[in-house]
């Protein structure tokens, strides 16, 4: 099959070659890293729970910045979208058109940004404790480093 050839391919070196071939996600990913492809990749984890968590990465979107997340779950679904400059959306006959996402990340981010000094500001007058706090940055950074892991 398709996986079986990918893999013979990576073994012989060849990244690009088995990047083409694999089928499945998480073979094409490490094909595309060995290849020294890293604007493209996908990662599927298991929590301590037991839940999937399913990362698609990529910075070859032509319709501009894609930075959506979204949860699905037996009781319904968690979502946030693109920013855009506009949130008018024309659906007709010949389809749907809308804003590309904003380009640029001071764009993006500009209010988060605020908030964000705002929020430091207000820590530091009123001596309170940041939230996410130290412990919440250490675990981020061990998760990054376990996916770092499972592509070696």
């Amino acid at each position: 099959n398709a996986d079986q050839r990918g893999q013979a391919r990576l073994e012989n070196g060849q990244a690009e070659q088995a990047l083409e071939t694999f089928n499945n996600p998480r073979w094409r990913g490490v094909a595309a890293y060995r290849a020294g492809d890293y604007d493209t990749a996908i990662a599927t984890l298991r929590t301590a729970s037991g839940k999937l968590v399913s990362i698609s990465n990529s910075r070859r979107a032509t319709y501009g910045y894609d930075q959506r997340i979204e949860v699905h779950g037996s009781n319904g679904m968690l979502q946030a979208d693109n920013v855009r400059e506009s949130t008018v959306v024309l659906s007709n006959g010949d389809g749907v058109r809308l804003e590309k996402p904003m380009h640029f990340f001071l764009e993006r981010y500009e209010k988060a940004y605020a908030n964000e000094i705002d929020a430091f500001v207000r820590l530091v007058i009123d001596k309170d404790e940041s939230a996410p706090n130290a412990s919440d940055g250490l675990r981020a950074l061990e998760l990054a480093e376990l996916a770092v892991h499972a592509l070696a």
